[in-house]
């Protein structure tokens, strides 16, 4: 529980400073995802050939289904990701 509370702090604080969001993506990442997954960038890349809006969308549903916290916590790793990712 402590976990998801650290998590839903560092995503407001990504709304509030957009310019540490990818750093809160990061850390959200460290805390709810390394432990399976070591690598993030073969995770970054998994919609990378869709278009900007429908790689999110693919973002936000996958989430949902495996273990993407809240709203705010699964915003955080999708600019994570967004950032991770190659350009399209």
């Amino acid at each position: 529980m402590l976990r998801a509370w650290a998590a839903v702090l560092f995503a407001a604080a990504a709304a509030a400073l957009p310019g540490r969001a990818e750093e809160v993506g990061a850390d959200v990442y460290r805390r709810a995802c390394a432990e399976c997954h070591a690598n993030s960038a073969p995770i970054a890349r998994r919609f990378a050939n869709l278009a900007p809006e429908a790689r999110r969308e693919r973002w936000e549903a996958f989430l949902r289904r495996h273990h993407g916290g809240d709203a705010d916590q699964r915003a955080a790793l999708i600019r994570y990701f967004e950032s991770a990712a190659p350009a399209r």
